[in-house]
């Protein structure tokens, strides 16, 4: 009976292996949650049990009549659903387990495994102020994106991720469930094209709203919910929960804003959550980005239980349909080695990194403080010459004055001022005449006055006359040179007439009227200086 109406469903040929019969299903009449107008319809969520000793919810979906036909949209969106199932079901650890399905009093049951709760009430229950820590908040996000991983490598992307879809273990695991808008992408561009807005306002993509002229959707839209969800469980309140729903499209679709973010966040948190609600999908970073950066942020913050990326332990039963629950507590138990060795080489490789992070910090170091000590030995260097400059410019003499007699450098003394003139002679014999003549220090004795002529040592040496004979015409002996007698008989008689010619007379030299003739004092005067006198 039930295969019959699983066929007449088009669900038979997907779920024929999950199929219970309903003999071993017994709902209760505790009612766990409820959906109005949802996306497969109406339905509820129930405790029963299965086989009568495992406690199971089962979801509850009311089926068309036989005269309204199987091509409704609740059937379209009860057989995504179940396709979604059928490869979740054995293949994915941090999604709701499902055990099977099966039809009782006309509505198609879900069974699945019976949580403590969904994130929404493990929060209001567990944490009174009504939102999470950070640690808290990371660790939680840590399950959520190893199912995010889990379902986008299936081709699955979830559309709805909100903390009312996420259910909470005894042991504080969190798992992904309800699927009912879910799709699958086939597509190579890993993209689906939508054909109405589903979702939640408050968690939805801005592509989803925009569902008309966007490309499609992808696991993007994951990633913007996930941001919505993380901002949730920091704040204790839904995204934009004081706007009314066309608020937030106007917000979002119209005005390219995006839900705001807690404050005083780390930067790396901040910069990945402002990366996923970014407007452009492809800007969004990837689900296994984000979980490498939330892993590195809990390793700082000393999250030892997020570094094993929780798992799934004692409260996931073994579906009843499969051939042994030894194998599954095996694969388990595999599972949870294989996280632990993860996330010891995580932190290996983390300390490793830390490592070597402070040997380059080190090394910088010591390259700035080798240029601080060149800075350092440079400004002396150049300190030291401005001094000695500065030094030498005081002892520097000082300029002349404007009318101040320029002396030249041999005649200065060696502080720079003129040399005074030698002392007077201090005989009447050795001092000049008032109208002495000047007399070349070269001619000069070592007092100061003029050198005597040397006399002539031998009568015939001294000229007759007493004129001077200039050097260049004596004798080495110091008499005058002979003078040379004429080559020709012309020069022979210009020379006889200047012979015969009357004696000149008697001439003397004198620097003033009232002196003596210099001649009759016998004293050297250069010939420049005389002044022929005719007697």
């Amino acid at each position: 009976m039930v295969l019959d109406k699983l066929e007449n469903l088009g669900l038979l040929p997907d779920l024929q292996y999950l199929v219970i019969s309903p003999s071993r299903l017994t709902i209760s009449t505790v009612m766990l949650s409820r959906v109005v107008g949802g996306a497969s319809g109406s339905s509820v969520v129930m405790s029963g049990y299965l086989d009568g000793m495992h406690e199971v919810a089962v979801k509850m979906i009311s089926l068309p009549n036989a005269g309204d036909g199987v091509e409704g949209p609740a059937v379209v969106t009860l057989k995504k659903e179940m396709s979604v199932i059928v490869k979740v079901a054995q293949k994915c650890h941090f999604v709701c387990r499902y055990y099977g399905v099966s039809i009782k009093d006309n509505h198609f049951c879900l069974v699945m495994t019976k949580y403590p709760g969904s994130l929404t009430d493990h929060i209001s229950k567990h944490y009174p102020g009504g939102k999470l820590d950070l640690p808290s908040a990371l660790r939680i996000a840590l399950d959520i994106l190893n199912g995010l991983k889990e379902l986008h490598g299936l081709g699955i992307v979830v559309l709805d991720l909100k903390p009312e879809n996420i259910l909470m273990t005894a042991h504080g695991t969190a798992v992904l469930t309800d699927f009912g808008i879910s799709e699958i992408i086939t597509s190579t561009i890993g993209m689906v094209k939508q054909s109405q807005m589903a979702g939640t306002l408050n968690y939805m993509s801005p592509e989803q709203m925009d569902y008309e002229r966007s490309a499609g959707v992808g696991p993007s839209a994951d990633v913007w919910a996930l941001a919505c969800t993380m901002i949730h469980m920091l704040t204790g309140e839904a995204p934009m929960s004081d706007m009314n729903m066309w608020q937030i499209i106007h917000k979002i679709h119209e005005d390219k804003g995006t839900p705001e973010l807690p404050r005083d966040l780390p930067y790396k948190i901040q910069a990945c959550l402002t990366s996923c609600l970014s407007h452009n999908p492809l800007q969004r970073i990837s689900v296994h980005t984000i979980h490498q950066i939330f892993v590195e942020e809990s390793q700082k913050l000393g999250n030892s239980v997020a570094l094993e990326s929780s798992f799934i332990s004692s409260d996931v039963v073994s579906s009843p349909s499969s051939p042994s629950s030894v194998s599954t507590a095996m694969e388990v138990e595999e599972k949870v080695a294989e996280l632990v060795e993860a996330a010891s080489r995580a932190k290996a490789a983390e300390e490793k990194r830390r490592e070597e992070l402070a040997e380059r910090m080190k090394k910088a170091e010591e390259i700035v403080e080798k240029h601080r000590q060149r800075l350092r030995r440079e400004a002396e260097i150049e300190a030291k010459l401005r001094a000695e400059k500065e030094e030498a410019l005081r002892g520097a003499p000082a300029a002349p004055s404007s009318g101040a007699l320029f002396v030249p450098t041999a005649l200065r003394n060696r502080g720079g001022t003129a040399a005074p003139r030698p002392a007077e002679p201090s005989t009447p014999a050795a001092a000049p005449s008032s109208g002495a003549l000047f007399v070349p220090t070269a001619l000069r004795n070592r007092g100061g006055t003029a050198a005597p002529r040397p006399e002539p040592s031998t009568p015939a040496a001294a000229p007759s006359s007493g004129a001077f004979v200039p050097t260049a015409l004596r004798n080495r002996g110091g008499t005058a040179a002979p003078r040379p007698e004429p080559s020709t008989p012309a020069a022979a008689a210009v020379a006889a007439s200047l012979l015969a010619a009357p004696a000149p007379t008697a001439t003397t030299y004198t620097t003033a009227p009232a002196a003596p003739s210099a001649a009759s004092s016998g004293k050297f005067v250069p010939f420049r200086l005389r002044v022929k006198e005719v007697v």
